[in-house]
């Protein structure tokens, strides 16, 4: 089960992913004033978030027990920014089981779930995905309003 910090129970974002892209969502999400919970399947990432002062636990997405002792109730959005090719020890995708268990747990808030693979979406929607974030497709969308905007 989830160790929460207890510092801090009432979170505005549970983010699932801590790599580079999960970390950098966290940062820009921080800056705008949210409150985060880190979680992640690599203990490694857990040490590193924890050791910059911000909270994290290790856990599996694909383990409906962890996600129900998640502090959900509070959270507005629960964001997954887990690598498509993680795998937990089910060996099942990750994204939708974290799905499924959300609705299992009754989460009454929005969900954000990134994919590389654009023909994922109509999937990821039925499972209950809110917001789906194409990391190389928005950054390149961003990159041309950028130019755009400069002239």
């Amino acid at each position: 089960h989830a160790e929460v910090p207890e510092s801090e129970k009432a979170y505005d974002v549970i983010l699932f992913g801590l790599g580079r892209y999960g970390t950098a969502i966290a940062h820009h999400l921080r800056a705008s004033g949210y409150h985060l919970l880190g979680v992640d399947f690599n203990p490694d990432e857990v040490r590193k978030w924890r050791t910059t002062g911000h909270p994290a636990v290790y856990g599996d997405a694909c383990d409906p027990e962890f996600i129900a002792s998640l502090p959900l109730a509070q959270a507005r959005w629960v964001i997954s920014a887990m690598p498509q090719h993680d795998t937990g020890v089910t060996h099942e995708d990750p994204r939708l089981m974290l799905l499924n268990a959300l609705r299992e747990q009754k989460y009454a808030g929005k969900i954000a779930v990134s994919t590389h693979d654009t023909s994922q979406d109509g999937m990821l929607r039925a499972a209950g995905a809110h917001v789906i974030f194409l990391p190389f497709h928005d950054a390149a969308e961003r990159a041309v309003t950028m130019i755009r905007d400069r002239g």
